[in-house]
């Protein structure tokens, strides 16, 4: 019996297979078509460049108007008779436009032509008078030289017992009213002057009433100062329309404008541009391309139809990928610098500092200082400045440096300078919390819109020294408080926030002043609240607040 030979792992088999199948694929295996290799080529642009002079352009937003737009009215009081016109229509200068009822101007125009006929009447009466008195004076004067020679003639009788007592007394009595007579029609001559002066004075009076009647007239008829389009007829027929009612709109077509504003950037290169000629434009209206030139430039367009567009814009950036100065830099670049923006970024986390200047008055300072320590507002308080001592335990209470600067008619830049000194630096608001003292124009320029004040709303009304006892004695019917930045005019910087309080006349002076002390607070705090989250932008002598 012969020994079997060894049998072969299962293993040894699967590697022997593997290697055998790898093998045969590298013999037999197919070979890949050849593909001819062609030099690669990428797509170009390209754009034909022709030769020629190009000038710079920018893209303006702006409006059509015409600089010869009208808004008629009545005149005098009438019914509307008729309207020959519609809303865009177009019309010619002296054309008749809207047609009043003429017959109480008509009514008007005889009054007036009567009056102005009775006072010349009377002109030519106190001429003919004058006349006459200038006749009767000579007569009158001779009368009372024969009156005063037949009373001496009779006295020398009566001497002589020659005529009664009874004749004597006649004469006397004829010589007197001869006088009297006599300095009557003086008093008439010598008042001609004053007197033809106020006749011909009623006569001018009642010729320019006339004139005035008949200009009345007149205007009944309304008519289009030039040629141009009827935009707007607020009135119909038969509507009775009183002087100063609007009747009809129009404008002249002829001489339309397109005007836009030009942000700051460009303006040195369009005066440039001015200065060689009139500037080539166009516009788009109506669906066509018309062609413009731009002859001159106007004064500001920052009205609310068309200039300044104000935004704040908060947001949260958790996971900001750049740096504080690499988002100022990009933002001035890409958006504010193109739009001619004034601009700022201010971040939440960063709190204000806020100096307060007060005196005595406790009852807005308290409330500033007790609302900061609990982080009610987004601030921290550096400091108090005061004129007076008073307040100086209530205030380093709260930790709080208090720093006394005595002020009077003697060290008033003095004491300035010193406030100046400490502030410098150290803060970026200032709060005057019932300061009594008036800031020179040096002070105030050294913060520009970083200075708020309170005051109660009786300015001017009710100036000077216990302002809420003469409110009493007035019996006013509201209080109220006005906080607002701080300028070189007393009292009439730009105003931030007000309030009201509706009185009554059972409220005595006192409660009148606790009522109004209670407005001055709150309304400090909103404004305050407000300026230290950047929600007020000063425009002018006014403010822009973003209330929540």
């Amino acid at each position: 019996m012969r020994d079997r030979p060894k049998q072969i792992p299962p293993v040894a088999l699967v590697i022997l297979g593997t290697m055998l199948a790898i093998v045969l694929l590298a013999i037999f295996k197919p070979s890949a078509p050849t593909r001819d290799v062609s030099e690669r080529h990428d797509r170009v642009r390209y754009v034909l460049a022709e030769p020629g002079a190009h000038s710079p352009s920018i893209q303006l937003f702006g409006r059509v108007q015409s600089p010869r737009a009208a808004d008629l009215t009545a005149v005098v009081t009438a019914n509307v008779t008729s309207i020959p016109v519609r809303a865009g229509s177009k019309v010619s200068a002296g054309q008749l436009l809207i047609q009043l009822d003429d017959t109480e101007a008509s009514l008007a125009r005889d009054r007036a032509k009567a009056s102005r006929d009775e006072a010349a009447a009377q002109l030519q009466t106190t001429r003919l008078r004058y006349q006459s008195d200038r006749k009767s004076l000579a007569l009158e004067k001779k009368l009372a030289k024969l009156s005063e020679d037949n009373l001496q003639r009779l006295q020398s009788l009566r001497g002589k017992n020659l005529v009664s007592q009874t004749q004597l007394d006649q004469a006397e009595e004829a010589k007197a009213r001869a006088e009297l007579s006599l300095s009557q029609r003086q008093l008439s001559v010598s008042d001609f002057e004053n007197e033809l002066a106020r006749m011909e004075a009623r006569l001018a009076s009642a010729e320019a009433q006339l004139q005035q009647a008949e200009l009345d007239l007149t205007r009944t008829r309304v008519e289009a100062p030039f040629d141009g389009t009827v935009t707007d007829i607020p009135v119909a027929p038969g509507e009775r329309v009183r002087p100063g009612e609007p009747l009809l709109s129009l404008f002249a077509d002829a001489e339309l404008e397109v005007r836009a504003q030009i942000p700051e950037r460009y303006l040195a290169a369009v005066r440039d541009g001015l200065g060689q000629g009139e500037l080539a434009a166009s516009t788009e209206l109506e669906g066509r391309t018309l062609a413009l030139n731009l002859k001159r430039l106007a004064g500001d367009a920052s009205d609310a139809r068309g200039g300044t567009f104000f935004l704040r814009l908060e947001f949260q950036t958790p996971e900001l990928d750049c740096s504080r100065e690499a988002l100022r830099n990009n933002f001035a670049s890409r958006v504010a610098e193109p739009y001619g923006m004034q601009w700022q970024i201010s971040y939440a986390s960063e709190k204000k500092r806020m100096a307060v200047m007060v005196s005595r008055h406790d009852h807005v300072i308290m409330d500033l200082l007790w609302r900061t320590s609990r982080g009610d507002l987004p601030a921290t308080i550096p400091m108090v400045i005061s004129n007076h001592e008073d307040l100086r335990g209530e205030v380093e209470r709260f930790g709080i440096e208090y720093h006394h600067i005595p002020v009077s008619g003697d060290n008033k830049a003095e004491a300035e300078a010193k406030a100046l000194a400490l502030l410098e630096g150290q803060v970026d608001v200032i709060v005057l919390a019932r300061y009594m003292q008036i800031l020179s124009s040096d002070f105030v320029s050294h913060h520009p819109h970083r200075i708020i004040n309170i005051h109660h709303s009786f300015l001017p009304a009710f100036v000077g020294a216990n302002p809420y006892q003469q409110a009493h004695d007035r019996g006013v019917k509201l209080i109220g408080a006005t906080s607002h930045y701080v300028t070189e005019d007393l009292d009439q910087g730009p105003i931030i926030e007000q309030n009201v309080q509706r009185v009554s006349h059972r409220h005595s002076a006192e409660e009148l002043k606790s009522l109004g002390q209670d407005v001055e607070r709150q309304v400090m705090l909103r404004a305050v609240r407000w300026h230290l989250e950047d929600r007020v932008i000063v425009d002018g002598n006014k403010t822009v607040v973003f209330v929540k």
